[in-house]
């Protein structure tokens, strides 16, 4: 079974009522914010409807499924619920935090955030609880490297990423190899995005990424300022190709690991022109 969002197109796995499933769990969770939009949220409805068709196929179910060895199956839908609540916390949490939404004002952020905390139930006093505050508060301190004009890689992308969306990583009890293929997984996609919105986050300030700090110091002139020129369509080309070779070894290593849905996802990703990708809200931050 097939559903369409945005460019891509995601094929539910189907055996024992999985699609079934998870169709009925996108209809809850749209329904969700529909009636969250009726409170007070002002954001458009249909960015709410696609943030729901997002997460859960882009990120949470790719995400549960290698954590579960290639397993995905209708018992671990409260999982996949409770993983899509936590990227709307975590998305609404960096909103707030460095401003650049486009698409939620603060009112926005501060209702989503208060909503999906409450879904959340965080218990400070567990070790759960206590692990998922601290890599919320983790993703939103500054991170630090040690960045040059020639030292920009995907070890370096994938350990910003993962700091930025520290809340979503896989708990302490996700064997190593599983969390390792999470971390992958989040390096490439998000690194994707990254490419697409370096111009946009700048060298500095809360909304600087990796990739962006790398396009500045290559290429940016005494000024500061970023040229169309041979030299910037290097440096792009450059980075594209090193992100989209990671995610081939990626897709080999997920078919290898049973998490087909996983590789289908980054497959689909990837087969588009690099010249016309899907748009940055793609992501779970």
């Amino acid at each position: 079974m097939q559903i369409k969002v945005g460019n891509i197109e995601y094929n539910l796995p189907d055996e024992a009522g999985m699609a079934a499933a998870i169709l009925k769990l996108i209809n809850t969770e749209e329904q969700r914010v529909l009636t969250i939009r009726k409170c007070g949220v002002k954001a458009e409805e249909y960015i709410l409807i696609h943030l729901v068709r997002m997460y859960i196929l882009r990120w949470v179910l790719p995400v549960i499924e290698i954590e579960h060895s290639g397993c995905l199956d209708v018992s671990l839908i409260p999982e996949i619920q409770n993983r899509f609540w936590l990227c709307m916390f975590g998305r609404s949490v960096d909103d707030l935090h460095d401003r650049d939404s486009a698409f939620f004002s603060v009112s926005d952020s501060i209702l989503l955030t208060a909503i999906y905390s409450s879904l959340l139930n965080f218990q400070p006093s567990t070790a759960e609880g206590k692990d998922l505050l601290k890599r919320t508060a983790k993703s939103l301190s500054p991170w630090q490297d040690e960045l040059t004009a020639a030292s920009l890689t995907m070890e370096l992308i994938g350990q910003d990423l993962c700091h930025r969306v520290a809340y979503f990583l896989s708990s302490p009890s996700v064997g190593d190899r599983a969390a390792k293929l999470v971390q992958s997984y989040i390096g490439v996609l998000l690194g994707r995005c990254d490419l697409d919105d370096c111009l946009a986050d700048g060298a500095t300030g809360l909304q600087s990424t990796a990739i962006s700090r790398s396009l500045h110091q290559s290429v940016a002139d005494p000024e500061g300022k970023i040229h169309l020129n041979s030299q910037l369509l290097e440096w792009y080309l450059s980075t594209e190709k090193m992100i989209r070779q990671e995610a081939d070894f990626l897709m080999i290593n997920l078919e290898k690991f049973g998490a087909n849905y996983a590789a289908s996802v980054v497959k689909d990703t990837f087969r588009q022109s690099p010249f016309n990708w899907m748009p940055a809200i793609n992501h779970p931050r």
